[in-house]
C-alpha cells in the first residue's frame, strides 16, 4: 500500500521531527510482533519480522522524508517501556527510526536526533545509511555485539549483515 505523504505532513514532520501514521501493518503482522518477548535484533532470527521491516510503505515513508536513495535495516529491539536515545548507538550512519505500537500497529516515523519515550509496548526499528559504520560508543551496552560478526570498530556494515531495505 502506497503513502502520499501531503505537503502539510512534510511540513508538520520538518517542524516537530515525527509524523505519525495509522495502521501500515497487516493483522497478521501485528499479530507477529504481538507475540514477541524483550529483546534486540530480531529481525535477524525471525523473517517475519525482517519482513515487516522491509515493508514497501513503511521504508518508501522514510525514503520520501529523508531523500535517502539506499536504505539500511540496522537494528531492532521489542520494548515495554523506557527512553529511546540512539545517540547511544554503537554505529555512526543512522538514519531514521521508527516506532511501532504493539496495540494499534500505529507507527511513528522519527529523525535521528529525537529521544522518545515509550510508555507501552513498542517496537523500535532503527535505519541508516548506505555507508553506515561500526564505531565504539561507550553508552552503548551492546557495543561490542557486532565483533561475533567479525566487525571491528571502523568497519563499514555489510549487507550481507545488515540488507538493504531501499535502493
Amino acid at each position: 500500500m502506497r503513502i502520499d505523504i501531503t505537503a502539510k505532513q512534510h511540513a508538520q514532520f520538518t517542524t516537530n521531527g515525527e509524523i505519525s501514521f495509522g495502521n501500515l501493518l497487516t493483522e497478521e503482522e501485528r499479530l507477529t510482533l504481538s507475540q514477541l518477548t524483550i529483546g534486540r535484533n530480531l529481525w535477524m532470527k525471525n523473517a517475519k519480522i525482517k519482513k515487516i521491516l522491509s515493508n514497501r510503505s513503511i521504508v518508501e515513508i522514510i525514503h520520501e522524508l529523508t531523500g535517502a536513495s539506499q536504505i539500511r535495516l540496522l537494528f531492532d529491539a521489542y520494548i515495554e517501556k523506557g527512553e529511546v536515545d540512539i545517540s547511544k548507538i554503537c554505529v555512526q550512519g543512522i538514519l531514521f527510526y521508527i516506532l511501532i505500537c504493539i496495540e494499534t500497529g500505529a507507527i511513528t516515523f522519527i529523525e535521528k536526533e529525537k529521544i522518545s519515550a515509550i510508555t507501552k509496548p513498542t517496537f523500535l526499528a532503527i535505519y541508516g545509511k548506505a555507508e553506515s559504520i561500526y564505531i565504539f560508543n561507550e553508552l552503548d551496552p551492546h557495543t561490542h555485539e557486532l565483533k561475533k560478526f567479525g566487525y571491528a570498530f571502523g568497519d563499514r556494515l555489510k549487507p550481507a549483515d545488515f540488507p538493504f531495505v531501499y535502493h
